[in-house]
Formats: C-alpha cells, structure tokens, sequence
C-alpha cells in the first residue's frame, strides 16, 4: 500500500501525489464487505432455525 507523497514545489503551491492503487482497494473493500455479507447471513440463519432453551 501506498500514500500520499507531499511535495513542495514553492511557499504558496504544494502539490499532493496518490500513491495508493484506488482500483485494487476498491476490490479489497469489496471483497471484504462481500464476506461480511455472507457471514452475516449465515448467522442470522443459524438464529431462525435454533429454538430457545428455556431454563
């Protein structure tokens, strides 16, 4: 992963640089929140077809 590189070119200009590849974290974030989704999913599935135990 990357950053952001400042440079200053004089007093009054500075000039950022991105260096953070936005489509492949984009991709991760994505696949992340995918995974997420299905875990989620799975639990909640899981709470609908167990029954309470009383004690």
């Amino acid at each position: 992963m990357g950053g952001i590189i400042l440079e200053a070119i004089s007093c009054l200009e500075i000039k950022f640089q991105v260096t953070i590849d936005m489509e492949l974290l984009q991709q991760e974030i994505d696949n992340v929140a995918r995974a997420y989704r299905e875990l989620d999913t799975a639990i909640q599935a899981v709470n609908w077809l167990t029954d309470c135990v009383e004690i």
